[in-house]
């Protein structure tokens, strides 16, 4: 469920990670070539890649200055993203934006529910029992794949506006963030190669700050596998809905702060 979109005088935080989600893949298809060469040329993609951006966002609509004053600050984030990006030699931007069903390029993800192994209690042999036969199909839209410099993996990225939200999807990894685990399964599934995925703070003074390591590890092993453990996660969340069972209350309880309609899950 969404609210419906209204164009304000001054874009408001979902208007902004729009802007900056096309600016940032017009920056990063544009300079597509260069990514992968030795050694880059930093000034050329930054240079052709801002003005990927400028072009994106002089297309949005309004000319309004505070509206102007929200298109510079999009601007900053992507120079700041292009150049964490070129710090980090290991990896080639590959593709933005892949969308995945809908009719597009790569298929709806398939996901399965079944389960590998043994149960270890009637429980748990229920559950499984539940799980098994049942299938679940996605579609999306990943906002970047990296692939490593050797050929060997790829990277699926997700942008968040700061880090402090970065954080806590790392926190919960796999429970309640599953967007990039699933990303990543979709990646590898589609590009044949083994995958890992990060998600990422657009705003400069997020990205100049040193970041903990990203639990990339942690996101490989959730998409690996036929069926991934990530893919029995998301079955299990939508067996669980299609038979009526809604958790009443968010995973964090600080998500009621900001939350438009607090109080109504009680």
């Amino acid at each position: 469920a969404r609210e419906g979109e209204e164009q304000l005088e001054l874009p408001d935080a979902r208007e902004e990670g729009n802007l900056g989600h096309e600016a940032l893949a017009a920056a990063f298809v544009a300079t597509r070539v260069e990514w992968a060469l030795r050694p880059r040329d930093a000034a050329r993609i930054m240079a052709k890649g801002l003005a990927a951006a400028e072009e994106a966002l002089a297309k949005s609509a309004g000319h309004a200055p505070l509206r102007a004053i929200v298109r510079l600050r999009v601007r900053e984030s992507v120079r700041a993203v292009l150049l964490r990006a070129l710090e980090d030699e290991t990896w080639d931007f590959a593709l933005a934006e892949q969308a995945f069903g809908r009719d597009k390029k790569w298929p709806e993800f398939a996901a399965s529910g079944a389960v590998s192994g043994s149960a270890s209690s009637a429980a748990s042999s229920a559950a499984s029992s539940a799980l098994s036969g049942a299938e679940l199909w996605l579609r999306g839209s990943v906002d970047r794949i990296d692939r490593a410099h050797d050929g060997s993996s790829v990277r699926v990225i997700d942008y968040k506006r700061s880090k402090s939200t970065v954080q806590s999807s790392m926190q919960s990894l796999g429970e309640a963030a599953i967007q990039v685990p699933v990303y990543a399964a979709v990646a590898r599934r589609n590009l044949s190669l083994p995958a890992t995925g990060i998600y990422l703070p657009t705003q400069p003074r997020d990205l100049a700050a040193p970041s903990p390591r990203p639990k990339e590890d942690r996101v490989a092993a959730l998409a690996a596998g036929t069926p991934s453990e990530i893919e029995a996660r998301v079955v299990a969340l939508a067996v669980g809905a299609r038979s009526g069972r809604f958790a009443p209350l968010p995973v964090r309880e600080s998500e009621c702060t900001f939350c438009s309609v607090s109080g109504g899950c009680r």
